[in-house]
């Protein structure tokens, strides 16, 4: 009896244990089979998370592009609407960036090439219907020909570049020194009368054998530029054959000029000029003279101890106040001079500083080696 009662107790274990073994089985099965579906929960989320990142990326560059989109035909039936004159509507505010403050005007990087070797001339700005566009002339310096390649361009509102058209320079290699730089830079100060804007329209010349050809270019069309029969006075009067240039206000009122050493102002009394007879016209009560000292004959930049040697020239719209640099071959900087004040100021101090252009009463616009630089007034 007792040992048949120990069977049906070892009988009794034994089928406990297989059924523990059993469920403990099952239960790892359950765990792997739980943990598996974890795992995939978890790659699908992933893979849902990236599309749905990705979907926005899209749907953001899509916004982008919408945006840009509407400003561009926003832009274009402006372009379409009878021009505002420059004169008569302000640019509140100019992004630029790499901002200096100090002393001088605060001033920064408006616009900077990429390409090695490239320099900038001669700016100017249109803000045809609020809408700000630079133009200017560009040229590679790496280019070793006699007659390098000058480049045309507009600058859009998107600082986008576009490449108007092209002609070439020529230099006399004999002259200053046999410096190649030098030879540019004075043969690139001669095109400061080109680039002529009046309402929605550019224009331009090419000197081909010794004739100025001209051409007009309606602003922001990025089309192909017309060649026209007639002539376009500019308010900067240069000659081929006599050192003066001279630089009428947009008043009509005073021209100012000279023969890169000095500069004199006298009253206009008639819209025909005579560059080689400006000692007839009334003289203006002004000795540029008197602000710089003076050194066997040569006005001295006191900063520099360097030789004076104005470049470009720039007025004011409505005032007796002018902008110029001091080219003085690697030793430059630009001035505000006012006339009617007999004051004169330095607003921006860096020596590659060339070629002011007045915007409006808050902005002056340079050129620096490769930059387009915007200076602000601290007034």
């Amino acid at each position: 009896m007792r040992n048949i009662i120990l069977l049906i107790i070892i009988i009794l274990f034994t089928s406990c244990n297989s059924k523990l073994r059993n469920t403990e089985e099952e239960l790892e099965t359950q765990k792997k089979i739980i943990l598996e579906l974890k795992n995939n929960y978890r790659t699908e989320k992933q893979k849902n998370d990236s599309i749905t990142k990705a979907n926005q990326r899209v749907y953001d560059s899509l916004k982008l592009i919408e945006k840009k989109l509407i400003i561009k035909i926003d832009s274009i039936l402006r372009l379409q609407q009878k021009p505002i004159t420059s004169s008569t509507i302000t640019i509140d505010s100019i992004h630029y960036t790499d901002i200096i403050s100090d002393k001088y005007w605060k001033r920064g990087v408006y616009y900077k090439s990429n390409n090695e070797g490239d320099r900038f001339y001669n700016v100017k700005v249109s803000t045809i219907n609020n809408q700000l566009r630079f133009f200017f002339l560009g040229v590679n310096k790496k280019q070793k020909d006699k007659e390098p390649i000058v480049n045309i361009y507009e600058l859009d509102e998107f600082k986008e570049i576009y490449l108007i058209d092209s002609f070439k320079v020529s230099y006399n290699a004999n002259y200053l020194g046999g410096c190649e730089h030098l030879h540019l830079d004075d043969a690139l100060l001669k095109q400061l009368d080109n680039l002529i804007i009046k309402e929605d329209t550019l224009y331009y010349y090419k000197t081909i054998e010794g004739d100025r050809n001209y051409y007009s270019y309606k602003i922001g069309s990025k089309g192909k530029s017309k060649r026209i029969k007639t002539k376009i006075k500019s308010n900067r009067i240069f000659c081929s054959d006599y050192p003066i240039r001279g630089f009428i206000n947009p008043l009509k009122t005073i021209i100012a000029s000279t023969a890169n050493y000095s500069m004199s102002f006298n009253y206009l009394v008639s819209e025909n000029v005579d560059i080689k007879n400006l000692d007839k016209l009334p003289k203006v009560d002004f000795e540029f003279d008197s602000l710089f000292k003076t050194e066997e004959g040569i006005l001295i930049e006191p900063n520099t101890n360097k030789g004076i040697f104005i470049g470009g020239i720039d007025w004011h719209k409505t005032k007796n106040i002018l902008y110029f640099d001091n080219s003085g071959f690697d030793f430059r900087c630009i001035w505000e001079l006012d006339l009617d004040n007999k004051k004169i100021l330095k607003i921006v101090p860096e020596h590659e500083a060339i070629h002011p252009f007045f915007i409006n009463e808050r902005y002056i616009a340079y050129v620096e080696n490769n930059k387009i630089m915007i200076c602000e007034s601290p007034n």
